[in-house]
C-alpha cells in the first residue's frame, strides 16, 4: 500500500507508482471526496485532445451555423409543447 506523508503547509507528494498507474502529469487536476470518514482522490478533466476523433464512427455530413440554430430552436419548440 502507498503511503504519503502531509507536509506542513498541507501538502501531499503522490506516490510514483500511484501517478504511473493512473498516468497523471504534471498540472492534472485530482477530485477528493469524504465519505463516511474515508477520502478518495480520482483524477478529473482532461484535455480536448483526449477525446478528438471519439465520434469518427458517426460518418455526419459538415452543417451550417444557421442549420445548427435551426435544429436547437426545433428541439426546444417541440419541448414546449
Amino acid at each position: 500500500m502507498a503511503q504519503a506523508t502531509i507536509t506542513s503547509k498541507g501538502q501531499i507528494t503522490i506516490p510514483l507508482g500511484i501517478r504511473k498507474q493512473l498516468h497523471l502529469k504534471t498540472g492534472d487536476r485530482l477530485e477528493f471526496r469524504i465519505k463516511d470518514n474515508e477520502l478518495s482522490v480520482s483524477a478529473i478533466g482532461g484535455k480536448v485532445v483526449d477525446v478528438f476523433g471519439i465520434l469518427a464512427a458517426r460518418k455526419q455530413s459538415p452543417v451550417s451555423v444557421e442549420q445548427m440554430n435551426a435544429s436547437v430552436a426545433s428541439h426546444f419548440r417541440k419541448r414546449r409543447k
